[in-house]
């Protein structure tokens, strides 16, 4: 039989694990509103526990163009709730000569921050031009699918976009310039659109060709060449040529 002293010791090593167990409770995560563990917001004491996610819709900026010009319109139609109601301007743009047909969703311009411009991209694909054995690389990668096309990844992400073009024109290496449509051995480079790591593509705000290179009199060796001369100096020695074709410091 055990003494009163013994089942005092024993009384006490059961209270004593009770009344710790709670301890080892701990705060929930923080996607949880209520951070503390404990019944009120969890409805139990112990066992497992069902979350559900709740979710409010986002509020989306809304700008209304006319060509180029941005129309000032009423604040009913300046912003609008995911999966709720559009409200278009009352007063439609007009145009001589054309019959207003609806909105259209325009997409978003943008500029390339400076910092790609300072960094070697990390990869690149393209797809030559030319009529026979048309070269390429990367490009289902990049979602290439004209010829004379380009792009370029950073580390972060971030991928430019651009097109290719040989012209009889003759530029400036790594300076701006406006190529004429003759075909001819002079490579020019143009960038087209920029999608930041995590956001939708984006036409560029404003760009320019810039030249990068003769190729002999040969046009077709130009043909055959020019993208990947494009999509090239944007991973190497592409110190002096990305500013010029990113329009930065220009």
């Amino acid at each position: 039989m055990l003494s009163p002293k013994q089942i005092g010791t024993i009384c006490f090593a059961i209270f004593s694990f009770v009344f710790s167990a709670p301890l080892f409770a701990t705060d929930i995560p923080s996607f949880v509103s209520t951070a503390d563990c404990k019944n009120n917001p969890l409805q139990t004491y112990s066992g497992t526990s069902n979350l559900q996610a709740d979710w409010q819709a986002n509020t989306i900026q809304l700008h209304w163009y006319n060509g180029d010009d941005e129309l000032t319109v009423p604040s009913a139609s300046q912003s609008c709730v995911y999966d709720g109601t559009l409200t278009p301007p009352a007063t439609i743009p007009t145009k001589t000569g054309y019959t207003f047909k609806g909105w259209r969703v325009k997409q978003a311009v943008c500029e390339i921050p400076s910092t790609l411009a300072d960094t070697d991209a990390e990869s690149y694909g393209y797809i030559c031009d030319g009529s026979n054995n048309v070269p390429t690389s990367n490009a289902s990668i990049f979602g290439l699918s004209e010829n004379g096309t380009w792009a370029a990844s950073w580390s972060n992400g971030d991928i430019v976009y651009g097109r290719a073009k040989c012209s009889e024109t003759i530029g400036n290496v790594n300076k701006t310039g406006v190529p004429s449509d003759t075909v001819g051995d002079g490579c020019w480079c143009l960038v087209t659109e920029y999608k930041p790591t995590g956001s939708n593509q984006c036409n560029i705000n404003s760009s320019s060709w810039v030249y990068r290179s003769a190729y002999s009199g040969d046009p077709d060796a130009c043909l055959h060449n020019c993208a990947f001369g494009c999509a090239f100096r944007m991973k190497s020695g592409g110190a002096i040529f990305r500013p010029a074709l990113f329009g930065v410091g220009q």
